[in-house]
């Protein structure tokens, strides 16, 4: 997932890591007591586009919030105190499995294993480690494969609806995966199809440029993005 991260992405990735709990911890607000877990924090938009690069806005850390939700890096939640963030598994980013190697290897000699005993181990932490990142490469192309199709299923009941016609589904993804690589959510995707859907039927989008290309493209993309954040406030 972090290559696929724009630099600022990275920033609030980085931002993210350092301000989760590194043991539970407890407090209390108006009379009553909040509890959060290793692995988790309270904060607020602002907050963590404090911690990073001035660069960084709320609406750029809000898109990469929904990213990282997205590909299960965490979970993302209002409570009374403010954003619950939950990083998910936690204990990976931590190198826990690292520290127990360490901490085994003090163990007195009578206790140990052979050398060839403990070169198979190492094999196999080595294996159980590769496993978990296939594992996580295999949940992020399913994710990917998911968003791509539901952008799609949409874009293309409109069209029909559009012509009146029944039309061949188109199944170009290259333009949807280019957003979702820049940061972008299906939600966002969704909102500019219905957005020109309704611009269409009012007249003041022409049917004929209603296609991914004009949508997702470079060129309008942004501003059909701006667009429909102006019709939803």
């Amino acid at each position: 997932m972090y290559k696929s991260l724009t630099s600022t992405q990275r920033d609030i990735f980085i931002a993210l890591l350092l301000l989760a709990n590194h043991k539970p911890k407890t407090w209390e607000w108006k009379g009553e007591t909040y509890a959060c877990q290793q692995g988790q924090f309270i904060t607020s938009l602002e907050s963590i586009k404090k911690l990073c690069s001035k660069k960084v806005t709320v609406r750029n850390t809000r898109t990469a919030l929904n990213k990282f939700t997205r590909w299960q890096f965490l979970t993302n939640e209002s409570t009374k105190t403010g954003r619950l963030i939950t990083i998910l598994n936690w204990d990976t980013y931590q190198g826990t499995e690292n520290k127990t190697d360490k901490e085994n290897d003090k163990a007195p000699t009578k206790h140990r294993q052979t050398g060839d005993k403990q070169v198979t181990t190492n094999k196999n932490d080595k294996n159980v480690k590769k496993e978990k990142y296939i594992k996580r490469n295999s949940e992020e192309k399913v994710f990917l494969s998911e968003g791509i199709k539901e952008v799609l299923d949409l874009f293309n009941k409109k069209r029909e609806e559009l012509s009146g016609k029944n039309l061949k589904p188109l199944t170009s993804d290259k333009l949807i995966k280019q957003r979702f690589n820049a940061g972008h959510t299906v939600f966002e995707l969704c909102r500019i199809i219905e957005l020109k859907a309704r611009h269409v039927e009012a007249g003041k989008h022409d049917i004929l440029y209603y296609t991914p290309e004009t949508l997702f493209g470079n060129r309008h993309f942004a501003e059909y993005l701006g667009q429909a954040d102006l019709e939803r406030a």
